[in-house]
């Protein structure tokens, strides 16, 4: 049987070595909590802006739009639902993020806990391409994810 952790290690050193990183999602997720707040969204990279800031900016965002600034929109909340993730409970961002396109994301883009490798755009794009209806809240989303953040172990 493959050790979990080694499981691990080898898949971010794999995704590492053939994307390498694009942009800076920290400094992509300030912009955004910059922008949203001067906008009268409370994007302050606390728990209660996941909770209850996250869900109200879904419910009246451009995603569904094939417009290519939506797709960026998005990229721009992963980045900051990743980057509050990973100052709340101490996380590293790896793998490649993009801005530009949004959809490598789903794939390319991690926020590392210990073993377990959270990937907002998991439930980000989901929720963009399917609506509230398919994925609930994001608050409960999040209720979901917290235990396996907070014991760093990947459910494999």
């Amino acid at each position: 049987m493959t050790n979990p952790k080694n499981a691990v290690d080898a898949y971010v050193a794999r995704i590492t070595k053939d994307f390498p990183p694009r942009d800076d999602p920290i400094a992509v997720a300030e912009r955004f909590a910059d922008v949203m707040c001067a906008t009268g969204y409370e994007f302050d990279f606390s728990l209660r802006s996941l909770t209850e800031s996250v869900d109200l900016w879904l419910d009246t965002s451009p995603f569904a739009s094939k417009d290519p600034e939506a797709w960026c929109e998005q990229a721009r909340l992963e980045a900051y639902v990743g980057e509050s993730t990973r100052r709340l409970f101490n996380g590293e961002w790896q793998g490649s993020f993009s801005e530009q396109e949004a959809g490598t994301n789903y794939y390319l883009s991690f926020v590392r806990f210990g073993d377990y490798l959270y990937r907002p755009s998991h439930y980000i794009g989901y929720r963009s391409a399917n609506g509230r209806d398919s994925t609930g809240t994001f608050a409960a989303h999040f209720a979901g994810k917290l235990p396996l953040i907070k014991s760093r172990i990947e459910a494999w």
